[in-house]
């Protein structure tokens, strides 16, 4: 698991929210969650065997102009992955930032152009998700490209092995969480 350098993601809509990934085409992960309740049901586990593989703790920033962290928690171990903060800098393109488990930021998940962005929260998740994913030195490491379908899918391509894939794949889908509702 984590081995490749690109992954595709399936989303679904019911009661909730469920996301599918794949890596070569074989399902690696699954999460599901339900928009009513917080980030503490959002839950990554095995596809086959239900084993939970990582978590998603929030934690709430002090005042109104800073975004909340979401930390990557591995189910096995514990141990903190990495985080995902939502950069408050734009209304018009939303940033956001990949910090491994010491803390330092690795990459940035940034919006597409503006305009489309725009449109994007105008017409709700019509129109799919995509960002490009920045190293920290700005060279770009990798890329996220939405699909226009019935149900949200999206692939995200690495460029680069500066980026832990399991950080650049599950920061990504809590990204597009985010973007649909506050976890």
């Amino acid at each position: 698991m984590f081995e490749s350098r690109y992954y595709e993601v399936r989303r679904e809509f019911g009661f909730g929210t469920a996301y599918h990934i794949y890596e070569n085409q074989t399902p690696i992960l699954k999460t599901a969650y339900s928009t009513l309740q917080r980030s503490e049901s959002f839950r990554f586990s095995d596809p086959q065997t239900g084993t939970d593989q990582f978590g998603i703790r929030e934690t709430p920033t002090a005042t109104v102009d800073e975004a909340n962290t979401y930390d990557i928690i591995d189910a096995q171990t514990g141990e903190r992955v990495g985080t995902v903060r939502r950069n408050v800098i734009s209304h018009l393109q939303h940033e956001y930032t990949l910090s491994n488990d010491d803390g330092h930021i690795v990459a940035t998940l940034r919006e597409d152009r503006p305009p489309v962005a725009v449109a994007r929260r105008l017409l709700s998740s019509i129109l799919p998700f995509s960002c490009e994913i920045i190293a920290s030195g700005g060279t770009q490491a990798g890329i996220v490209t939405g699909a226009l379908s019935l149900r949200d899918q999206f692939s995200i391509e690495l460029f680069t092995t500066q980026i832990d894939p399991q950080l650049a794949v599950v920061g990504t889908i809590v990204a597009d969480a985010i973007e649909d509702i506050e976890l």
